[in-house]
């Protein structure tokens, strides 16, 4: 997705594992299950700590000198010498992810980092946030990771996953932030402004034959005033409104406005298609 719009360059995909984690924070360590999950949500929000809160927060953990300096080992371990500091099958399983990544060409903006938690209880194995790393935005877009539990309660399958939640609004401020928003070409062709009900269905009988032959038409739902269907018009960035009101009926000779120039033509039904054909 950040490929596409061009904004690789800008974003980073921390990984860890949950499965690791609690191989240190149990094993090595030698924490219960409870200080375990504790530690591992402490972790989770340290970055929306100060350095000295943390540090009083880690203290208040009741963990031993030892046991402290295994965490700071672990949160400073490299990818390069994580088999070797922390020997295990969670380890060794990092290690080919990140192999894997390299043979699919990712390995560019994946990196390591062991302070990676996802503090939610359900995962249960890899899990990976991603930032925006440059100092205009920097920011976590989202993250997600791997459940071997979850499904199973809500289903009676043992099914395992990897699930992630990606937010619109961090993605949108992320693409207004570097520039990286397309422009979009309306979707529609043409905008129909009715003044009553009789233009209405007039019009209604014409679209389907426009509609047919490949145009886009976009009827109000609602009986509007022209100026409210005109800046409906706007809002869907259609380039052409046609207007049909009582005179329009009468004549025969529908209004097809240019809304870019302004520029306004009449145009019987039967001659629009091949009108907006020939400019669109």
């Amino acid at each position: 997705i950040f490929r596409a719009f061009g904004g690789e360059k800008f974003l980073q995909i921390r990984v860890n594992s949950r499965s690791l984690v609690d191989h240190v924070f149990k094993q090595t360590m030698g924490l219960d299950a409870d200080k375990s999950r504790t530690l591992a949500k402490l972790v989770d929000a340290k970055d929306k700590m100060k350095p000295e809160e943390f540090s009083l927060k880690l203290a208040e953990q009741g963990l031993g000198p030892s046991q402290l300096v295994t965490v700071d080992k672990f949160f400073a371990t490299r990818l390069e010498t994580l088999v070797a500091d922390f020997p295990g099958p969670a380890s060794d399983e990092i290690v080919e992810l990140f192999e894997t990544l390299d043979k699919l060409g990712v390995s560019d903006c994946v990196v390591f980092d062991p302070k990676i938690m996802r503090g939610l209880d359900y995962y249960t194995g890899v899990v990976f946030e991603a930032f925006d790393v440059s100092p205009d935005n920097n920011r976590a877009l989202f993250g997600g990771g791997r459940y071997d539990n979850l499904l199973g309660l809500f289903t009676k399958n043992e099914l395992s996953g990897t699930g992630f939640g990606l937010g619109d609004v961090t993605l949108q401020n992320f693409l207004e932030t570097h520039k990286l928003l397309p422009d979009f070409a309306s979707f529609y062709d043409l905008y129909c402004v009715c003044a009553d009900e009789a233009s209405w269905i007039a019009v209604q009988n014409e679209a389907p034959k426009w509609r047919s032959a490949g145009l886009r038409v976009l009827m109000p739902l609602g009986l509007g005033s022209f100026k409210s269907q005109f800046k409906e018009a706007d809002r869907f960035q259609a380039p052409f409104t046609l207007v049909v009101g009582e005179e329009e009926l009468k004549s025969g000779e529908w209004a097809l406005k240019e809304m870019a120039t302004g520029k306004q033509h009449k145009v019987r039904p039967s001659d629009l298609l091949k009108h907006l054909q020939s400019v669109l």
